[in-house]
């Protein structure tokens, strides 16, 4: 319905109400599932190698562990700490360029740990 001025008032109301109502549905949405303990136990972790979070150190700890793992293997290890394993690796790299200028991990198929670059990392 149509009034000389544009919209009608009733349709603009109907509007706004509904707009208000999915703004609060999805703020319950988001908010409530979260809770602020979660905040304050991942401000606390400390990280078990300097420059890596608390999933990627443990990650690369494990990693250390030999040289050559399977990619399932390492999927499943990926999976124990909520990472995936192209963005896990690439995170581990990049930090491994930043020390030494050089990866640490690489991916073909079976993921092989460079031992020597270990070595240089841990030597820092």
């Amino acid at each position: 319905m149509l009034t000389q001025g544009g919209l009608d008032e009733a349709i603009l109301a109907l509007h706004e109400s509904q707009t208000t109502e999915a703004k609060n549905m999805l703020e319950k949405i988001f908010t409530s599932d979260e809770d602020e303990s979660d905040y304050i136990e991942v401000s606390e972790l400390t990280n078990e190698v300097e420059g890596l979070d608390q999933a990627h150190s443990q990650l690369f700890e494990k990693l250390c562990a030999k040289a050559q793992w399977g990619r399932e293997e390492v999927a499943q290890m990926c999976s124990e700490l909520k990472l995936m394993v192209d963005g896990a690796i690439e995170t581990i790299n990049d930090w491994s360029f930043d020390l030494v200028d050089a990866p640490v991990i690489d991916d073909d198929g079976d993921i092989y740990i460079d031992e020597e670059i270990v070595e240089e990392i841990r030597e820092l």
